[in-house]
């Protein structure tokens, strides 16, 4: 199976497994069952998950670590370099931007963008800074791929409006505005809603 057919569900958790290998001897023999006891992910699940992937079932002793992760990107291409920027900079933006390389270069943030003008002229950064509404022409000129939005909700819509012009393909929203396009990929991440889970959670856990 191509990974454009992979479901949300077995792309989220084989970049979990990966993330797991990264960390590890690359020759160490992993069977499913310990690869279930380090991320907590069924044995039968990763077994299916990397059979839709087009990975071949483990050998009798099990997987090769390096060999896994090395499927694993190439099958995500994780090893190619993304370019990466940010609309907003204040506390949650600009944190980013004094951390601008993610991943050992994989991700790089290479601008920033705010309507605040002030704001770009005290900010200091080795990242290119540019008002919000250069955003698309910016985009185009520099071939970003990836975007990251810590705007206010108000300004989120029109900031993915100017992303998907610039030709953006993936967008990680950290506004409180839910966003959404049938065009690109986009992510929506909140940390209130996921303490409201927990919250939720934890009377039922309770309870058993």
């Amino acid at each position: 199976m191509a990974k454009e057919n992979l479901p949300v569900q077995a792309i989220t958790r084989l970049c979990l497994l990966y993330r797991v290998l990264e960390g590890m001897d690359r020759n160490e023999i992993l069977t499913s069952s310990s690869l279930e006891k380090l991320t907590k992910i069924s044995a039968c699940t990763i077994r299916k998950d990397l059979s839709l992937a087009g990975k071949l079932k483990s050998s009798t002793q099990g997987y090769s670590a390096g060999e896994l992760a090395d499927f694993i990107k190439d099958l995500f291409r994780f090893d190619r370099p993304v370019r990466v920027c940010i609309a907003g900079i204040g506390l949650l933006g600009s944190s980013f931007i004094k951390n601008p390389v993610i991943e050992n270069g994989q991700y790089m943030i290479v601008a920033g963008f705010d309507s605040n003008i002030n704001r770009l002229e005290v900010m200091r950064t080795s990242v290119p800074l540019f008002p919000a509404c250069e955003m698309t022409d910016r985009i185009k000129e520099m071939n970003i791929d990836f975007g990251i939005i810590a705007v206010p909700a108000q300004a989120a819509e029109s900031t993915l409006q100017r992303m998907k012009e610039g030709g953006i393909k993936g967008i990680l929203n950290f506004s409180s505005a839910i966003l959404g396009d049938k065009d690109i990929i986009v992510r929506n991440v909140h940390f209130t809603e996921e303490l409201r889970f927990l919250s939720a959670m934890i009377p039922s856990i309770q309870k058993e």
